[in-house]
């Protein structure tokens, strides 16, 4: 788990400063008498869906036929657990994804892959700028919101810019084990060349 979140200005750059061990039974109950915070979460680089004591929360998923790569599901999906405000930063991923929310609601504040301003701000697959602080780079910017509710799912195609904020208690699942060549690790605008 991530732990210690709430006061770190870049939770998600400085992951691994914040990865604490704990059983999923300890977890649940933090979770369960956090109220309203983004100091713990269960995030996408935990790896939890490729624990062995994790593996059998694959059982209940059932991915659509014929597009996912079933024997490459624990170690290309991510489990995602936390209370109402947990945040991911605004970032894009190095591979196309489908993001399926379980329970509670996220929103997701959405931009092309190619909006000016975010490119301009980017380190990485990091965004120097805040939807929830927005500034003049992104009055001017195109994106739109879009809430998640249970049962929903969102394709997040490689490179679009998206900000996502837990609005409840919140577990969703993600997985890019497409059938299809998958991989654009090489794009990240802004990193250091």
């Amino acid at each position: 788990m991530s732990i210690g979140r709430a006061a770190d200005d870049d939770p998600d750059v400085r992951f691994k400063q914040h990865l604490r061990r704990a059983t999923l039974g300890e977890y649940v109950e933090r979770v369960l008498a956090a109220g309203e915070t983004n100091d713990l979460y269960l995030i996408a680089n935990n790896r939890n869906l490729a624990r062995p004591g994790l593996a059998g929360l694959l059982d209940d998923v059932a991915l659509p036929a014929g597009y996912f790569d079933a024997s490459r599901s624990a170690s290309c999906g991510a489990l995602r657990f936390g209370p109402a405000g947990t945040v991911t930063s605004l970032h894009h991923d190095t591979s196309n994804i489908l993001f399926f929310q379980v329970v509670g609601r996220k929103r997701f504040r959405l931009y092309p892959p190619d909006e000016p301003r975010l490119l301009a701000a980017a380190r990485g697959v990091y965004s120097t700028l805040d939807p929830e602080r927005p500034g003049p780079e992104l009055a001017q910017a195109f994106g739109f919101d879009e809430v998640l509710l249970p049962g929903e799912a969102l394709f997040l195609p490689v490179g679009w810019w998206h900000h996502v904020r837990a609005l409840d208690l919140s577990i969703s699942v993600a997985f890019n084990n497409f059938v299809w060549p998958n991989d654009f690790e090489w794009y990240k605008p802004g990193a250091p060349g």
